[in-house]
This record gives C-alpha cells, sequence and structure tokens, in this order.
C-alpha cells in the first residue's frame, strides 16, 4: 500500500492543435520507491499528452518487458528517458507505435545514441517545464494543457508555464510523427 503522500490525481484538459484533438483525461499515480519525481511528473504529462483510453502505467519502473506507459493491445509503448538498446529494439518490435519521451538535456547526454532509436519516435520536453511543476508540491493536479507549433502550454491552479515540446529532428529516428494512434 503506498503512503497517501505520495499518490498523485490528475484531472487535465488537453488540447492539441496541430493534430485538432481535444479531450479530456484524469488518472492516479503513486510514486514509485525508486523513482524521482521529476519522472513521476514526467511520467503524469506523457500520459495526458499521449492519451488514450486503453492507456496504463507499468507497476515496475525497471521492467525490461514493458514500456513506463502503454495499451495491452500493443498498439502504444511509451518509454521515458534513456534507456538500453536491447530493450529498446524489443519494444519497437513489439509494439505498433512507440515513442521515446526525454528531456532537453538528456539529447546531448553522450548514452543518447539516435541510431538506436529507428522506428521510434523520440519527443523532447524541456526539463525547466517539469521542475515548474513539480515546484508546486500539489498531489491533486488541475492541468490545462495546449500543444501548438512544438510549445507547450501548461496552466494550473498556480501558475502558467510555458516550454518546448517537439518531435526530435534526426535521420536516424523514423516514427510516425504524431502524439496519438490513427483513428
Amino acid at each position: 500500500m503506498s503512503d497517501k503522500t505520495l499518490v498523485h490525481k490528475l484531472h487535465a484538459d488537453v488540447s492539441l492543435e496541430d493534430e485538432g484533438r481535444y479531450y479530456k483525461c484524469h488518472t492516479t499515480l503513486s510514486l514509485d520507491h525508486m523513482e524521482v519525481t521529476d519522472h513521476l511528473y514526467l511520467r503524469l504529462l506523457a500520459f495526458a499528452l499521449f492519451h488514450e483510453a486503453e492507456l496504463r502505467f507499468s507497476h515496475h519502473l525497471d521492467s525490461a518487458e514493458l514500456p513506463d506507459i502503454y495499451t495491452d493491445d500493443a498498439a502504444l509503448g511509451v518509454v521515458l528517458g534513456i534507456t538500453g538498446e536491447h530493450r529498446i529494439k524489443r519494444l519497437i518490435n513489439t509494439y505498433q507505435t512507440f515513442h521515446l519521451l526525454m528531456f532537453d538535456d538528456e539529447v546531448t547526454d553522450d548514452a543518447f545514441k539516435p541510431h538506436h532509436y529507428q522506428g521510434a519516435d523520440v519527443w523532447v520536453i524541456e526539463r525547466a517545464l517539469v521542475k515548474a511543476l513539480e515546484d508546486e508540491e500539489l498531489l491533486n493536479h488541475r492541468w490545462s494543457l495546449d500543444l501548438s507549433d512544438g510549445v507547450l502550454n501548461i496552466s494550473t491552479a498556480e501558475g502558467h508555464y510555458s516550454g518546448r515540446f517537439s518531435l526530435l529532428d534526426t535521420n536516424f529516428v523514423s516514427g510516425s510523427g504524431a502524439l496519438h494512434l490513427p483513428r
């Protein structure tokens, strides 16, 4: 059982201008004992931005078999941060649509090898944007997210934050380029 102080609730209104999609989503997520809080906020944002009705969180952050967020039917998988080449290849081959979401400072990390992610969409978000949400120190999140032209605007009861959220442009990454599954 989770400590109540580690349980986060999210209610989000999401507007993805470039895709012409508008929806609401909600979830409850516990901070994993091995997880740092910026990763938890990244998981909450990923859930909202890549939201599908069947989307669920992996219960084990270090799982080699499951992405961090996925659908049971293997239509969508999302991994957060840099991970091992063998895990990535297995997941890319398992999930029809596969995304990697990472912080902007991870793109310049020597551990990031773009050629390992062929067949995936690599999305980059500004760490400062996630840090601003984390600094609010709330457990019940009500967010309004608006994504347009690679800029993510987030409004909360505490403030308004804006930062880059975009698809990494490399010759190696060759995914679909859309946040959501085709309808």
